[in-house]
């Protein structure tokens, strides 16, 4: 009978301690909006997909600006500045979209900004 009840207690034991392991929590995979929905603007073989609405831009050799509501794009020598933060280069012929309100997918992939 003293047995059964150390074989429980070990039980319970082992699995309060396998309930305060700390799992892991995945993020959500953001999954990039279809380009077509947007406006394409290219700038030295690079192709920007911005947002439909309103919004303004400028280029110049090795510079390029883009500004909507929520969205403030700056490309200076091919490296990328969205609303401030850093988020790496491009080179030719990459695909760079806008679409995902303040996410930044450059050919289809998640790219987050550099700290």
């Amino acid at each position: 009978m003293k047995t059964i009840k150390l074989l429980i207690l070990a039980c319970l034991s082992a699995s309060l301690l396998m309930g305060c392991k700390e799992q892991k929590v995945e993020e959500p995979k953001i999954v990039p909006i279809d380009i077509k929905t947007g406006r394409l603007i290219q700038h030295e073989g690079v192709k920007y997909y911005v947002p439909l609405e309103p919004g303004s831009h400028s280029d110049a050799p090795e510079e390029f600006r883009y500004e909507c509501e929520g969205l403030r794009l700056i490309v200076i020598d091919k490296k990328i500045y969205v609303n401030g933060k850093k988020y790496g280069s491009v080179k030719e012929g990459d695909v760079v979209s806008f679409l995902n309100k303040g996410y930044v997918f450059i050919n289809g992939e998640l790219r987050k900004p550099i700290e």
